[in-house]
């Protein structure tokens, strides 16, 4: 009796061993693993979609806010233009009337006196290549933004431009303004004339020679 109860042990626990290595139960696991892998997200819900979408309609939304914005303030951008050129050659006008009254005492009382300034006709060449620098500026200004529309290809990069062009006009009027004032130093020093004691005369009446400092220009 014992010995049929230990037989029917051994084989019991071999064909368990046999079942359990076998290719179906391998089989059957790996179904069982990727049916939980792909039940699971029905446990917990539906997958969040993803945020590619709301993001790329929101740039959408910003571009057009934009292009609305810009057309309503595009007479506004070439009302600016219009008035950044009349700034630029109001302060051209002051700057050459100063010039000019510089080359008049020069020529009219220092060169009569038996004085004369070396570098003279460097210095005056400087101040006419220097206007030309702002005129050249001025001009490109208003040539990279003739034309503008909001419906450009480009409409943020000539607005772009346009600002550079104008940090241009600034730096063209002040090496204009500092090209004047070399002149005045030099002159004053052949004259006599201190900086503190006052300006060159010509005809008997004092020249302004304090040259305005340039004003930044409009920003869009």
């Amino acid at each position: 009796m014992k010995k049929k109860y230990l037989i029917f042990t051994i084989v019991l626990v071999l064909g368990l061993a046999v079942y359990e290595t076998s290719p179906v139960f391998a089989l059957e696991s790996s179904d069982s693993a990727e049916t939980q892998k792909t039940d699971e997200p029905g446990r917990w819900g539906k997958s969040p979609k993803p945020l590619g979408t709301p993001r790329v309609k929101g740039v959408d939304r910003l571009k057009d806010n934009r292009l609305k914005m810009c057309q309503k303030g595009e007479k506004e951008i070439n009302a600016r233009l219009t008035n950044t050129e009349k700034l630029v050659n109001e302060m051209l006008a002051k700057f050459d009337t100063i010039a000019q009254r510089v080359r008049d005492f020069y020529n009219n009382k220092v060169v009569p006196s038996g004085k004369t300034v070396p570098t003279y006709s460097v210095l005056t060449a400087d101040i006419v290549t220097k206007k030309a620098a702002v005129q050249t500026a001025l001009a490109n200004a208003k040539s990279d933004v003739s034309g503008f529309s909001c419906t450009a290809e480009n409409p943020k990069g000539q607005i772009t431009q346009f600002k550079t062009d104008m940090q241009s006009v600034k730096k063209a009027l002040q090496d204009y303004r500092t090209s004047i004032k070399n002149l005045i130093v030099a002159v004053k020093s052949v004259a006599g004339v201190g900086a503190g004691s006052g300006s060159p005369r010509a005809s008997g009446k004092p020249v302004k020679t304090e040259l305005p400092e340039p004003t930044s220009a409009p920003t869009l």
